[in-house]
């Protein structure tokens, strides 16, 4: 158990030339993979310090300050707790396992059917032991309360000693310490297709697994992994081999290796409460943008309506799970994509289902000409109806294949004049469909063949 004290450093009588200090606690650092307890302690240049129990100096990332300090020594001690500790241990178990034996037995009293021939003399001696038992278990449960203090005192005075020497007379330190503590990021998207806005919550959770609590501090959430790489990997350059000879090395291309090690973005909660060994959620931020509804329909892909949000936000937000809620309803989680700032961002809801999509394929035949061409045609309906009460935009996406040599030519087909045709293919239409409208449309295109 930590004891975290908030003022200066302790002074121990009759060490004038040496100080033991416990350190302020300052903050708490959270990577996706780690977390670290940020401290700091006003120092001499031979200082001990008192950390945790479980604490190991390999672990510890110290820093001095002014900058021209440096760490000539470190020595770290680490006492066993003694027998008495182990005793007080053994007893706070036999109670416990005293009490969860009341507590059954006053159950099992609470379940006693009563004879009524000499009924008021059962209740009165029922009555009796249930009182007898009562008073037992709070006389158990104040025993357990003043064994488990004399195990604080222990535990505050048990704890690891880090001797550090510097070579600056009052040096400033910060210290880094890893402890099991857990958090991680989740968003709560809302969307208001009614007042057209995008709102962001992003919370934190934040669950400590340590024996102390940790109150009014600073918390700092890195929405990566924390890693110890610091350069790139080398690259060795492959040799190829047969059974019997050596080949002649080739060029090839590197296999990339991409090491995020430090980024700039990150999160800061000021004057958080976490109890000990327990969970708590905070608020990060919260923001609100104005929005464009629509209905996305990958004709290519499923033919789903997917409800989508186009909005244009002033920071960036990191890929995260996500609740997402459509007009104060739920509609499901997911993993949010990076929001770019500055940039027009789609954002899917799910599947609309008063919008209705039928597509088939309506024409799929091979001809040849007299010029000796085959000419291959192909052509899809669509009807898509509006079943909501106000109008709606359609964005339609569908692909046309891709020229690949000279000899065959791409004729596309559409019934309704397309806004874009991309050089990859991609064909993008789209409407403004009035409500309990149905809109027709047939789409295809032909391949037209040259033989050699």
């Amino acid at each position: 158990m930590r004891k975290i004290l908030t003022g200066l450093a302790i002074l121990v009588a009759g060490q004038s030339f040496a100080q033991t200090v416990f350190p302020q606690i300052t903050g708490l650092e959270i990577y996706r993979n780690t977390a670290f307890i940020k401290e700091k302690v006003s120092a001499t240049s031979n200082t001990t310090i008192i950390l945790p129990h479980n604490i190991d100096i390999n672990s510890l990332n110290i820093s001095l300050q002014p900058d021209i300090c440096n760490i000539l020594q470190i020595t770290q001690t680490k006492a066993e707790y003694p027998q008495e500790y182990k005793n007080l241990q053994k007893q706070i178990e036999q109670l416990n396992q005293r009490m969860q034996t009341i507590d059954s037995q006053l159950k099992a009293l609470e379940k006693i059917q009563l004879n009524p021939k000499g009924l008021d003399e059962n209740i009165s001696k029922i009555g009796n032991i249930y009182e007898e038992k009562l008073a037992e278990r709070e006389k158990i449960k104040k025993q357990i309360s003043q064994l488990q203090k004399k195990l604080e005192k222990i535990r505050k005075k048990y704890q690891t000693s880090i001797k550090l020497k510097t070579d600056c007379q009052t040096p400033r330190l910060n210290l880094k310490i890893p402890e099991k503590i857990t958090g991680y990021q989740q968003y709560s998207i809302y969307a208001s297709t009614f007042n057209k806005k995008i709102k962001i919550l992003n919370n934190l959770s934040i669950k400590n697994q340590t024996d102390f609590e940790l109150k009014n501090i600073s918390v700092e959430y890195y929405p990566y992994m924390k890693t110890l790489t610091i350069q790139p990997p080398p690259f060795n350059r492959p040799v190829f081999r047969t059974p019997k000879l050596y080949m002649k090395q080739v060029e090839a291309l590197p296999q990339t290796q991409i090491t995020e090690t430090e980024t700039k973005f990150f999160y800061t909660v000021k004057n958080v409460n976490i109890p000990a060994k327990s969970s708590v959620k905070v608020n990060i931020q919260k923001k609100e943008y104005p929005a464009d509804f629509n209905i996305f329909i990958d004709g290519y892909a499923t033919a789903t309506p997917f409800l989508m949000a186009v909005f244009k936000p002033d920071q960036n937000f990191p890929p995260s799970m996500a609740a997402f809620y459509v007009d104060g309803v739920f509609i499901g989680k997911g993993r949010l994509k990076p929001i770019s700032e500055g940039e027009e961002n789609k954002l899917y809801l799910g599947e609309d289902v008063f919008v209705k999509v039928n597509k088939y394929l309506k024409e799929n035949k091979i001809e040849k000409t007299f010029l000796g061409k085959v000419v291959t045609t192909k052509i899809w309906h669509y009807s898509i109806k509006n079943k909501h009460k106000k109008a709606i935009k359609i964005v339609l996406v569908d692909r046309v294949p891709v020229q690949r040599t000279e000899k065959e030519e791409i004729q596309p087909i559409s019934s309704k004049k397309w806004k874009k045709l991309e050089a990859n293919g991609k064909i993008i239409w789209e409407f403004v469909l009035p409500p309990d409208n149905t809109l027709e449309l047939d789409f295809g295109y032909k391949i037209i063949r040259t033989k050699e």
